[in-house]
């Protein structure tokens, strides 16, 4: 009898960083973690390369295009929670190609995005290099 694979669920987190800010979103009416602040983030669907999940989720969250050559993956993390053991994958992008609305008018499925002073976190792509 053939023994359950193990299971995880794959997310993924995708930070801008600009001038020492980076880009938050208030999360509103999603049913897990409603009124906190997160930057771009979701669940890795079935079959999806976890790049293409990370650009999917900005511009669903964010109407923000990146490309995919341009996503940095920049940490990864191995997380327990509630509903079973997690892998997140932090990503930056290196460049914004477009927006459908300016930033200052930004509005996301989540809520008003809201910039956060980023506090030593090492964000940036450049310096960034994958392990993989």
């Amino acid at each position: 009898m053939p023994q359950e694979r193990f299971k995880v669920i794959p997310a993924v987190h995708v930070f801008f960083v600009r001038d020492g800010q980076i880009l938050m979103l208030r999360r509103l009416n999603t049913g897990y973690e409603d009124g906190n602040y997160s930057v771009p983030a979701g669940h890795v669907d079935g079959g999806e390369l976890i790049c293409n999940a990370a650009a999917r989720e900005v511009r669903k969250e964010t109407t923000i295009v990146v490309e995919l050559d341009d996503l940095r993956l920049i940490h990864t993390m191995h997380a327990f929670a509630n509903d079973g053991e997690r892998v997140n994958f932090f990503f930056a992008p290196a460049a914004v190609v477009s927006t459908r609305r300016s930033s200052s008018s930004l509005r996301s499925r989540r809520g008003l995005i809201h910039a956060a002073k980023a506090s030593g976190l090492l964000l940036t792509c450049r310096s960034a290099t994958p392990i993989i």
